[in-house]
Parts: C-alpha cells; sequence; structure tokens
C-alpha cells in the first residue's frame, strides 16, 4: 500500500484542461490540452492515457479533486459530473480546489501573499487574494468579478505582486494604473498544482466528512444573464 494517497486532480474550468496523477505532492502522470470547444469527448480518453503513462488502473486511485472554477460554466459543470460519477461508482472521496487557489499555490514558498486574477473575458476578471505558507493558502478577501478598469482599480497594496491569466492579459493597463507593482508569470495547466495543494489540505484532515462539491462560478452563468436581460422591465407609472 502506497505511504501517500494516489490522487487523480481535474482541471477543465478554462481553454485549457489539464488531468493530473499524483502519489502524495510526486506527479505520477500528467496530460495537457487546449479545445476551443467542450471538454466532454477529450477528458476520458485523455484520463486513460494518464492512467496508462503512470501504470495505474481506475481502481488505484485514493482521492478525486475537481477545480470548481471561476471559469467555464460549462468546463465546470463536465469536470465535477465526472468526478461525481468516478467518485460514486469507485466510493472514493472528492474535494475541490478553485483555479484562483491553485495559481496562488504555485508561489507558495516564493512569496508570502499573493493576488491572483483570471480572465472571465468579456473584459472582466476573477480575481482574490492569498496569505502563502508552505504548502498552504488562506484567502485574505472574497472572490470576485469586475472589469479590467474596476479591478486595477481596487488592487492591494503595491506590495503584493499580482499573477493570473487576467492580470496577464491586461499587464498594459496593470503597467499605467500601478506602475512599478510586481507582475509574475502565472503557470499554465492547474491539475497539479490542484491536486498537490488537495494532499496538503488532506494530510491536515484526511478524516473531514465528505461534502457536496460546490461550483464556483462568482457571476451567473451567460445563458441566466441573458435571460434577466431578455426580460420586460416593470415601468412605473404616476398619477
Amino acid at each position: 500500500m502506497p505511504a501517500h494517497p494516489r490522487i487523480l486532480s481535474l482541471d477543465v474550468t478554462s481553454s485549457l484542461g489539464s488531468i493530473s496523477l499524483l502519489e502524495g505532492p510526486e506527479i505520477l502522470g500528467e496530460r495537457s490540452w487546449k479545445t476551443d470547444h467542450s471538454h466532454a469527448e477529450t477528458v476520458l480518453p485523455e484520463l486513460e492515457s494518464a492512467l496508462r503513462e503512470a501504470s495505474l488502473a481506475i481502481r488505484d486511485l485514493d482521492l478525486l479533486v475537481g477545480v470548481n472554477g471561476p471559469g467555464s460554466f460549462t468546463g465546470i459543470r463536465i469536470g465535477l459530473g465526472i468526478l461525481l460519477g468516478l467518485g460514486e461508482a469507485l466510493a472514493k472521496p472528492l474535494r475541490t480546489v478553485s483555479a484562483l487557489e491553485a495559481v496562488a499555490f504555485h508561489f507558495c514558498g516564493l512569496r508570502n501573499r499573493i493576488h491572483v486574477s483570471l480572465d472571465a473575458r468579456r473584459n472582466q476578471v476573477f480575481f482574490q487574494s492569498f496569505d502563502l505558507t508552505y504548502g498552504s493558502v488562506e484567502p485574505s478577501d472574497e472572490p470576485s468579478c469586475a472589469s479590467a478598469d474596476e479591478w486595477a482599480a481596487s488592487l492591494p497594496p503595491p506590495s503584493v505582486p499580482v499573477t493570473g491569466s487576467g492580470a496577464w492579459l491586461h499587464r498594459a493597463l496593470l503597467e499605467r494604473s500601478c506602475p512599478g507593482r510586481d507582475l509574475l508569470r502565472p503557470p499554465e495547466a492547474l491539475s497539479a498544482l490542484a491536486g498537490r495543494l488537495a494532499f496538503y489540505r488532506w494530510q491536515h484532515a484526511p478524516t473531514k466528512p465528505q461534502e457536496s462539491p460546490t461550483a464556483l462560478y462568482i457571476r451567473p452563468p451567460d445563458a441566466i444573464r441573458k435571460a434577466s436581460a431578455a426580460m420586460p422591465q416593470k415601468q412605473a407609472f404616476s398619477g
């Protein structure tokens, strides 16, 4: 029996999907791919390839980890749906890590605090700040979504470095509004980072009761937003 749990970690919250298989913090196999469409037809073949690469069978897994957002509404649903199905079939626990947390975890041991901004499209960003220690990522505020301009105007003190796909995309705005602030190149594939963070959390609470995973959307899905915009608005009458 391995000394550490064997972990399957999955991220399909953006156009770059990734799967990692780990034994504790050590990566046994990893796959990543890019698509402009749904990940639905890609995940299971990539999982099979990752299992072969790691010389593992699906029954060998001990812990399932999913990146639960923010990001693509469809991607979040696909990823969590697949992991929920596997968890029920294998009777294995499922834990979630946000994409914001996974990016922040990349800088553990390098920085004490970091601000993460992810591209939310439509000139918007998802963002959150974190305090970092070895193996630990603790939020210092709530995850939010705002326009790029509103985000740049609400950044933490200049001593806090910024990273993430949103910060990188809007780096010209960041340089204009916050000259001299450290902008760190973000990691790309997130599944291994999410798996390692989940492992360190599991070490501190291995018997934590299983909870139903919750998606982190932050803003309403596009379908709800468009439906709300299309609804007739109430008119005020006087007289």
